[in-house]
């Protein structure tokens, strides 16, 4: 079988909740219908978003009118949530990202993108949220792992791993507390 292996009890934990899902996971959905297929009857009861950033991110690179209008249609479909574009709910998701950017900073961590930021604040944000991607690496210290998807293509003959993450307060206050120790001068 090629499509998504499931981690144990993944499927439990994705009911109810919202969703987000990062490019590199995206791009994977649109590229392989069977993984999508798999992914959506093992999601159908989470709520599928994509974060404005996201859908940037995803549309910014495609060059050729043909690819664009794939794009546009796989982001169209019903099951995949549009995030809220208000301007109070961006205000309290950059205030997030930009805290982000200085625990990362604080702790080594200085490869995180915009984008990235921006769905981790998000996802803070949203209670009862989780964040899959394939970039574990861009999300870390304040993040827990509850399981991945792992994904075996039929045509790249290659497995990936797509770790689940859910955000968690007691780590973001452990890493904020020690950030918090430094003089404002040295910060």
């Amino acid at each position: 079988m090629k499509g998504f292996y499931v981690s144990e009890g993944l499927r439990e934990a994705l009911s109810g909740k919202n969703i987000f899902l990062d490019t590199d996971f995206l791009s994977t959905l649109i590229n392989d219908d069977e993984a999508l297929q798999d992914f959506l009857e093992i999601s159908q009861n989470g709520f599928l978003l994509i974060d404005p950033l996201v859908r940037f991110e995803l549309l910014r690179d495609a060059q050729l009118p043909e690819r664009r209008r794939i794009l546009e249609e796989f982001l169209s479909y019903p099951v995949l949530i549009p995030a809220l574009e208000h301007p109070d709910i961006f205000k309290k998701i950059r205030e997030n990202a930009l805290t982000l950017s200085y625990l990362y900073a604080h702790k080594g961590f200085k490869g995180a993108s915009t984008v990235d930021l921006h769905l981790a604040g998000r996802v803070i944000q949203h209670s009862n949220s989780l964040l899959i991607t394939g970039n574990k690496k861009d999300f870390p210290l304040v993040f827990d792992t509850l399981g991945a998807l792992i994904h075996e293509s039929e045509t790249d003959i290659q497995v990936r791993a797509y770790p689940i993450l859910s955000f968690s307060k007691e780590k973001y206050k452990a890493v904020e507390d020690d950030w918090r120790k430094v003089p404002l001068s040295a910060r």
